[in-house]
């Protein structure tokens, strides 16, 4: 026998989404359950509910953008292409933590810089790509201090510094070469600079696990 009980918060443009939703499961019939009910803003339910599931975060779309399961570590979600396509899930990590860009869509993913992505048929994830001149650097700022971080990208033809530091080449294809860079715990921002084209740049707690995504209008998604 059970029961279970979703919890409604409200969203952008007067619109109601999940919140938690909680479960209740016994191995026998119980006759002093306690039905859920509310005075004012207060909450009450049986406190043999457990907590299944708490979607911590929306976008101004209304997407999931970071959920947690019970006793289970925090699933972020990077949106784009006009919030309609997923363009990353990290697992272990929240979402202000983490950062995605193909530089293909109209956001950039978390991460910031002013330059203009360039169209390139060989890019390595999708159509563009970024050039980077030695004044138009990306960055990323609000990192936990507790943490430490990978920034990984492709790159051609070498290793773009990040924080001033070179990376480790892990692979390459097709003209370009992808690097990690480590960063230890204490950094609270990062600055990728140099002189060199960059695609799929990324940055997660190097505790956290992330697949990203590219998408071609009317085709559907191009990279993983």
């Amino acid at each position: 026998s059970g029961a279970q009980v979703n919890q409604y918060r409200s969203l952008t443009g007067n619109t109601i989404g999940l919140d938690k939703q909680f479960q209740l499961s016994i191995a026998s019939p119980i006759n002093d359950f306690q039905p859920f009910s509310f005075s004012g803003n207060t909450l009450s339910r049986d406190s043999r509910y457990r907590q299944m599931v708490s979607f911590d975060s929306y976008d101004n779309k209304n997407n999931i953008t970071q959920f947690t399961a019970t006793d289970q570590v925090p699933v972020s979600i990077l949106w784009d292409y006009l919030n309609t396509e997923p363009i990353a899930k990290v697992t272990n990590a929240a979402v202000d933590q983490v950062a995605f860009t193909s530089f293909e869509a109209d956001g950039k993913g978390g991460w910031a810089f002013s330059g203009t992505p360039a169209t390139d048929a060989s890019a390595m994830t999708g159509g563009k790509d970024y050039v980077l001149n030695g004044s138009n650097n990306i960055t990323k700022s609000g990192l936990s201090s507790s943490k430490s971080f990978i920034v990984s990208y492709w790159s051609n033809p070498g290793s773009a510094p990040v924080n001033g530091s070179s990376g480790t080449q892990m692979a390459s294809a097709n003209g370009w070469k992808y690097f990690e860079h480590k960063l230890a715990s204490g950094i609270t921002s990062v600055t990728v600079s140099g002189s060199v084209t960059i695609d799929g740049l990324r940055i997660y707690p190097s505790d956290a696990q992330m697949t990203s995504y590219t998408y071609s209008p009317l085709v559907g998604m191009t990279s993983s």
